[in-house]
């Protein structure tokens, strides 16, 4: 059964903190600022052999429809399992406008 995480930043320190953190998330596992997942590849020899990273669905939600095999499809896209609170709008709206605001789902940011 999998799992899956959600995490979440409060204020302005755990907002910026998890940030960053999902940026780093999104570099390990190949996900590019538009949420578009990469196929990542491990040099094995000569040739280049793909690496099954599935674990990346623990931390991301698919926001389109998955293929029938269950598996996410090409044109699946991903946004971060996360919710931001702040009670000051500006730091909300700095993520809102970041180069990684489609990473994020805008229902999530609460401000």
């Amino acid at each position: 059964m999998p799992k899956e995480i959600i995490s979440l930043g409060i204020g302005q320190c755990g907002v910026n903190l998890e940030y960053q953190i999902w940026r780093q998330y999104g570099a390990e596992h190949a996900i590019s600022k538009d949420g578009i997942k990469s196929a990542i590849y491990k040099k094995s020899g000569p040739t280049k052999q793909p690496i099954d990273d599935s674990t990346f669905t623990n931390f991301y939600a698919p926001t389109a429809l998955k293929s029938s095999s269950n598996r996410p499809s090409s044109s699946t896209t991903f946004v971060a399992r996360n919710i931001f609170i702040d009670s000051d709008p500006e730091i909300i709206d700095k993520i809102k406008t970041s180069p990684y605001k489609n990473m994020f789902n805008n229902e999530y940011l609460i401000s």
